[in-house]
């Protein structure tokens, strides 16, 4: 299964929409114009929450050539412009998250032209600040303390 962010959303392709859980979400973080590693944000309420996903079974295509053809089921999550947390991370783009039951009910059951109203951010403070970077998962397991654990 291959897996892919996107912003674009007049390609087609979301016929097939799918909530997929998430507890946290990483995002390169960027400084001084250079990549320094995934940061991870949970949210700071402990409830639900779902990236706005599409599912594409069955696509053929060729990736690489030296596979030649193939057959791959494809994930893609929806991205929108960051909020205020995750632009100070990274600038570029952050997933669309559901929190509410009716955005889910909404992105699985109402047609594409109101279910898109979805792409945008969390609310500012709705997000926690980063709960850690890459480096910190080495201090996780030698403490054996979730760095998830730690957020909020």
């Amino acid at each position: 299964m291959c897996a892919t962010p996107t912003r674009h959303t007049g390609d087609g392709g979301w016929d097939h929409r799918i909530p997929a859980l998430c507890r946290s979400s990483g995002s390169q973080s960027h400084r001084q114009g250079k990549c320094a590693g995934n940061a991870w944000f949970a949210l700071k309420e402990d409830r639900p929450a779902f990236f706005a996903g599409i599912w594409v079974p069955d696509w053929t295509s060729i990736r690489k050539l030296k596979d030649g053809e193939i057959t791959d089921d494809l994930f893609a999550f929806l991205t929108c412009d960051p909020n205020a947390e995750v632009a100070e991370i990274h600038p570029k783009a952050m997933p669309v998250i559901l929190t509410e039951p009716d955005d889910w009910e909404e992105w699985l059951e109402e047609p594409w032209t109101d279910a898109k109203s979805l792409q945008g951010p969390l609310p500012a403070g709705s997000r926690a600040r980063p709960c850690h970077l890459d480096a910190d998962r080495a201090s996780e397991s030698a403490t054996g303390s979730s760095p998830l654990a730690r957020a909020g």
